[in-house]
């Protein structure tokens, strides 16, 4: 046994090391299939780590996407999207947007338009069961937030008393607004998985159901406010889903600036979120939401990010806090009231 670990913590270091910021480190998506330092994904150990901000895993079952802080050991806390065996033949339709090869790494850049002809599929209820166990850790609450806490003010400022979730995932917000707030609450998911885990967390089952965002029964209690975060970039008919909901609601949406595997569609301006959504919510703001920089509140986590983004002036830029939102990620929280349907 104590062999083994042995074994295993000199394969991590070996795994670091490689990821350290050396020029022959495995790269991300250079634009060419044919492209030596392009990952093979069925020999990638466990504990291979990349860079700042995104890790990239190969496990028995499943690939995984993630956002991540660093533990003392090195390892990965996996905070994100858990991408299943079909992404390994979706890849090629990602390179050549929003993917960067000098990057060294797998982080999904912000950069091109709104993207609402996306070449990846919206993703079914079984991909984001594995999405909401694999990220259902602290590590996602401390990436989120800062997101969260936006959220949590909008609603405070707005005075809502009854409140609709849209994607509930693993109820780390519902959490949040039950403990600082004293308002009605319901909240659905599709996925069967995201329901329990936010059931299991707040202690309150009753508050939650598996529902469809395209279906009016998912609607059917008392609501005057609606939160949708995270949600309308990963589905393809996200106007038909603001259609249904009630008319005058108080809505509080977030969407990405960046590209990844399950989003259809990402913003690069708070003009094109408006664009995109103005006319069915009234909107009165579109802000930005910078994600964290040190979300596990450790300084060796932070310097480490650092040392890994040194041979990438941008988001080591990023790291220092200079135009984070562009360079790192983040959201855009949008804020309005529900239109009034034509006819």
């Amino acid at each position: 046994m104590i062999a083994c670990a042995i074994r295993q913590r000199v394969e991590r270091q070996r795994s670091a090391d490689r990821f350290s910021g050396r020029p022959d480190r495995v790269a991300g998506p250079t634009g060419s299939s044919t492209s030596r330092n392009k990952p093979d994904l069925n020999s990638v150990p466990v504990t291979l780590e990349s860079g700042s901000g995104l890790c990239y895993v190969r496990t028995r079952f499943s690939c995984i996407f993630a956002n991540y802080s660093i533990g003392r050991v090195g390892a990965a806390q996996l905070v994100g999207a858990t991408v299943g065996a079909r992404m390994k033949q979706e890849f090629g339709s990602r390179r050549g947007r929003g993917w960067s090869s000098a990057q060294n790494d797998w982080e999904p850049q912000p950069t091109g338009e709104c993207n609402a002809a996306s070449q990846m599929r919206q993703q079914g209820a079984e991909f984001y069961d594995c999405v909401h166990t694999e990220s259902n850790i602290p590590a996602t609450r401390a990436l989120y937030y800062p997101l969260m806490r936006k959220v949590v003010e909008s609603i405070q400022d707005h005075g809502s008393c009854s409140i609709l979730e849209v994607g509930c995932g693993n109820g780390f917000l519902a959490e949040m607004l039950l403990q600082e707030n004293r308002v009605s609450y319901r909240g659905f998911d599709f996925s069967p998985v995201a329901v329990r885990n936010a059931a299991d967390r707040t202690g309150h089952p009753e508050l939650f159901f598996r529902g469809d965002a395209l279906d009016a029964q998912s609607y059917a209690c008392d609501y005057d406010t609606i939160i949708c975060t995270e949600v309308l970039e990963h589905i393809d008919a996200d106007l038909d889903v603001i259609r249904v909901w009630r008319d005058g609601a108080w809505c509080v949406c977030t969407v990405p600036n960046f590209d990844f595997p399950s989003h259809v569609r990402f913003f690069r301006t708070p003009e094109q979120v408006a664009a995109r959504y103005s006319g069915l919510i009234d909107i009165r703001t579109v802000i930005k939401v910078t994600r964290p920089i040190m979300p596990d509140g450790r300084v060796s986590s932070y310097l480490r990010n650092l040392r890994w983004s040194r041979n990438d002036p941008s988001r080591f830029l990023g790291f220092l806090g200079v135009q984070t939102f562009d360079r790192l990620g983040g959201w855009f929280l949008l804020c309005g009231t529900k239109k009034q349907r034509d006819g």
